[in-house]
This record gives structure tokens, sequence and C-alpha cells, in this order.
């Protein structure tokens, strides 16, 4: 049944809303935060929130927003980037060191 054209053509609930709402819908493959550029972003983020925090819950609480708008949009198209080339990569048949 999985096999059948109507069945693959089909798409997910969640996918028709993002599409209905004009918005573009990309799966990344499971488990792979290479692919996903947000990884990177939190990451980042959270090296920079380490680095200047005082370890205090509440002073973290009010720091976390802050430091997440101050990463400049250079610094997140970057991380777009790397994952894209991820991406491409892996559709080439890449794996491994070959992909970096």
């Amino acid at each position: 049944m999985s096999l059948q054209p109507d069945f693959l053509e089909q798409r997910s609930l969640l996918e028709e809303a993002v599409i209905n709402a004009r918005h573009i819908f990309e799966c990344y493959p499971k488990f792979h935060c290479e692919c996903n550029f947000i990884k990177r972003y939190w990451g980042f983020t959270k090296q920079e929130a380490r680095r200047l925090c005082n370890y205090n819950y509440k002073d973290l609480v009010n720091f976390v927003p802050e430091v997440l708008k101050s990463v400049a949009v250079t610094t997140i198209r970057k991380f777009s980037y790397k994952s894209w080339r991820y991406m491409d990569a892996y559709d080439k048949g890449l794996k491994g060191v070959a992909a970096e």
C-alpha cells in the first residue's frame, strides 16, 4: 500500500497547513543535526550564554533571549550555508570526511 502512487503523493496534515500558509516545508533527515542550521544557531548561543553568564538561574532566564537576539544575521546565514553544503554533499552520495 505504501508504494501506491496516490499514497506517495499524499501530503501530511502538517505539510498541508504549512504550504497553505504560503511557507516553505522542508524535511531534514532524522538525527542529522548538520543538516539543520537551527542546531548550529542554538549551539552558538548556548556557548555565548555560558561564556558570559554567571550561572545564576534568574540571570540566565533574562540573559538567554538577549543572546539569541544578539547573533548577527550574517552569522545565521553562515550556519544556513554550511547546512546546505552538507545536504548537497549527502545528496551527491558523499559520506563522512568526504562530505566535509
